[in-house]
C-alpha cells in the first residue's frame, strides 16, 4: 500500500511540473484586395510570453474580411486569401482553412489578398497567434497602459498603471523608442513613460526585476495626431515630405504666425486617383 501511495504522490507531481499556460497576440492588417494587402508576422513580433520558451503556436480567432460571405477559398466570390509560412506553398482560403494551423518554430508567415473579380474592395486581415509555454514558477505584476497625447509638441507619453507587482520586490518599465528605463518601482501607481516622437511605435514593457519569466508585456503604442507647424509668415515657406505606404494616413497641422490665411501648393509628387485622397480642412 506504501508503494502504491508513493507512485500516486508521484505522478501527481510529475503531472503538476508539466502545467502549461497560454496567450494570445492580435495582428491586424488593412488595405485594398487588388493591391495586394499583405499580412506579415515574424516570431519576433510575437512576445506575450515574455522570457519562457513557447511549447506551441498556432493561429486561432480569423477575423475581419476572412470571415466575411464574400471570401471564398475557390475564387467564386470577390476575394480569397493566402497563407504562407516560411515560403512554403500557400494555403488558399478563409477564417475555417486558417484557424488552427500550427506554425510552431515559424520564422515568417504572410497572409495575402487574392482579388477574385473585377472590382477593387476593402478588407481587413485579422488573426491571432496562441502561443503555449510552461507556466512559470512566479507572479506577474498586473498593469495597463494608457496613450497621453501632446501633439502641440510633435510628441506623446504613456501612462503605465500599475495595480499589482505580482511577487516581485522591484519592477522596471522598458521601452524601444529609446527613453532610459524607469527601475526600481516598489510600489502601485501612475507612471509615465516618454517622451518619444509621433508616429513612431513604442513597445512597452513592465519587467520583473527578480525573475525575468513573469515580464508583463503591455504592447506598442503609436500617436498619429496632426503633426503641427508654425507658419512664420515673413519667413521662408515651411517644406513638407511624405511618402505613404499601403493603408498608412498622416495628419498635419499648420499655424499661421499672425491669423493670415494660408497657401497650401503641392509641388511635386504623385498619389493613386482610385483609392487615396488628400482632405484639406480650413478652420
Amino acid at each position: 500500500m506504501k508503494k502504491i501511495t508513493l507512485c500516486i504522490i508521484a505522478l501527481l507531481l510529475s503531472i503538476g511540473s508539466f502545467a502549461q499556460s497560454t496567450c494570445n497576440q492580435t495582428f491586424s492588417a488593412s488595405g485594398q484586395d487588388d493591391d495586394p494587402t499583405v499580412l506579415t508576422i515574424n516570431a519576433g513580433d510575437v512576445n506575450c510570453f515574455g522570457a519562457n520558451t513557447p511549447t506551441s503556436m498556432q493561429l486561432i480567432n480569423a477575423a475581419g474580411s476572412l470571415t466575411s460571405g464574400f471570401c471564398t477559398n475557390d475564387g467564386s466570390s470577390w476575394y480569397g486569401f493566402n497563407l504562407s509560412i516560411d515560403g512554403g506553398a500557400p494555403i488558399t482560403g478563409c477564417a475555417a482553412e486558417f484557424n488552427n494551423v500550427d506554425i510552431t518554430g515559424f520564422s515568417t508567415l504572410t497572409i495575402t489578398s487574392q482579388d477574385d473579380d473585377a472590382f477593387s474592395d476593402g478588407i481587413t486581415i485579422t488573426i491571432d497567434v496562441e502561443v503555449t509555454y510552461p507556466t512559470p514558477a512566479c507572479t506577474s505584476p498586473t498593469a495597463t497602459a494608457a496613450l497621453v497625447e501632446d501633439c502641440g509638441n510633435n510628441q506623446f507619453t504613456v501612462d503605465v498603471d500599475i495595480t499589482d507587482l505580482g511577487d516581485a520586490t522591484s519592477l522596471a518599465i522598458t521601452n524601444d523608442g529609446g527613453v532610459a528605463a524607469t527601475t526600481g518601482i516598489t510600489s502601485t501607481g501612475i507612471v509615465n513613460v516618454g517622451p518619444f516622437s509621433l508616429g513612431t511605435p513604442v513597445n512597452i514593457t513592465v519587467v520583473h526585476e527578480q525573475d525575468s519569466a513573469c515580464n508583463l508585456i503591455l504592447g506598442a503604442y503609436v500617436d498619429n495626431c496632426p503633426i503641427f507647424s508654425s507658419v512664420d509668415c515673413a519667413g521662408a515657406p515651411v517644406n513638407t515630405t511624405f511618402c505613404y505606404g499601403n493603408s498608412e494616413d498622416i495628419q498635419y497641422s499648420f499655424t499661421s504666425s499672425d491669423g493670415s490665411a494660408l497657401v497650401v501648393d503641392f509641388i511635386e509628387g504623385y498619389f493613386e486617383d482610385c483609392c487615396d485622397d488628400i482632405i484639406i480642412y480650413d478652420g
